[in-house]
C-alpha cells in the first residue's frame, strides 16, 4: 500500500527550481498537497526535503534546522546574481594567494553574524519576490538578518577557484558568503557551483534523483521528527489528542511528539501550569 503522507529526500539537478520538484512529485504520486523545505537556487544542486500529504505539516518543525553546503567560488568576476547565471558586472585580475591566506579567509566566515539578503532572492516585498523586482532593474532597501556560520572549511584551492564547506543557520545566503569571501581576499567573485549536502540530520547520501523516487522512499512523519522526545498514546487519549485537548503528562520535556503505533498524532508543548497543550496536529 502506498504511503501518501511523509517526507522524500530529493537530489535536485541544476537548472530545476524547487517548485518544479514539488510539481513533479505531485504528478508522479497523484497527490495535490506537496511542499518543500529549503528552497535552492536553480543553478544549485543537492538535498531538497519534500513533504507529501500530512508530511507537509512536519516541515514546520524542521524549518529552523542548520544546513550544510559545498560551494565553488570563482574569483576575478562579479555577476548581478552572485552566481553563474547572472550578468557579468566587473572583472579583476586574480593575484597569487598562498593557500594559508585562502584557508584563513574561508575560516574567518564564521565571524559573520548578519547578512543583507541579495536582490535576486525569493523574499517577498508586498507580495512580490525580490528577484522579479531585480529583473526589472529595481533595487530596494532590505533589512539585515541575523545568521550563524557554525563551520567554514577550505576543501580545495585551484586558482581561480575556491571550494569550501559551510554549515549555517536558517536564512543564510551562500551566494553572499561567496561574495564576502572574495572581498576578504581583496577581490571579486561569484558562486560557480553550490551543492546542499545536509539539512538537520537528513543527508544527501540518502537522497535520490526525482526520477528514481518510489513509494519505498517515503519517510514517515514519526521518523522525520525522531529528534523530538516522544510518547505513545493509547485508548481514549487518542481521541483527546485529535481533538486538541490539553493533557496532564508526567514528563518534563518542553515539547513532545505524541503517536499511536507508527502514526504521528501531534506535537504538544508544556505550559507554565504543567499541562501540555497541542502545538500542531499531524494526523
Amino acid at each position: 500500500m502506498l504511503m501518501k503522507d511523509g517526507l522524500l529526500l530529493i537530489d535536485k539537478d541544476s537548472g530545476e527550481t524547487t517548485r518544479y520538484i514539488d510539481n513533479y512529485i505531485s504528478k508522479k504520486f497523484g497527490i495535490k498537497k506537496v511542499g518543500h523545505l529549503g528552497t535552492l537556487d536553480p543553478f544549485a544542486t543537492g538535498l531538497v526535503i519534500v513533504g507529501v500529504g500530512k508530511g507537509t505539516k512536519a516541515l514546520t518543525f524542521l524549518e529552523e534546522s542548520n544546513k550544510s553546503y559545498i560551494a565553488r567560488l570563482a574569483l576575478g568576476k562579479s555577476t548581478s546574481t552572485f552566481d553563474r547565471d547572472g550578468e557579468i558586472m566587473e572583472e579583476k585580475r586574480v593575484p597569487y594567494y598562498h593557500i594559508d591566506t585562502v584557508k584563513k579567509a574561508v575560516e574567518s566566515l564564521t565571524n559573520i553574524t548578519s547578512q543583507t539578503p541579495p536582490m535576486f532572492s525569493a523574499i517577498k516585498i508586498n507580495g512580490t519576490p525580490l528577484y522579479k523586482l531585480a529583473r526589472n532593474g529595481l533595487e530596494i532597501e532590505r533589512k539585515e538578518r541575523e545568521v550563524r556560520i557554525f563551520e567554514s572549511m577550505l576543501l580545495a584551492y585551484c586558482p581561480p577557484h575556491i571550494d569550501f564547506l559551510v554549515n549555517v543557520s536558517k536564512g543564510t545566503y551562500i551566494r553572499s558568503l561567496g561574495v564576502e569571501l572574495a572581498k576578504r581576499l581583496d577581490n571579486i567573485g561569484y558562486l560557480e557551483q553550490l551543492r546542499r549536502i545536509s539539512i538537520s540530520s537528513f543527508s544527501l547520501l540518502n537522497a535520490k534523483k526525482k526520477e528514481e523516487i518510489s513509494e519505498n522512499d517515503f519517510i514517515s512523519i514519526k521518523e522525520a521528527l525522531s529528534s523530538y522526545p516522544s510518547l505513545e498514546i493509547e485508548g481514549n487519549n487518542i481521541k483527546e489528542v485529535k481533538n486538541g485537548k490539553r493533557m496532564k503528562i508526567d514528563k518534563d520535556d518542553p515539547s513532545l511528539l505524541l503517536y499511536n503505533k507508527n502514526e504521528a498524532l501531534a506535537i504538544y508543548k508544556k505550559d507554565e501550569d504543567g499541562l501540555y497543550s497541542c502545538l500542531r496536529g499531524l494526523f
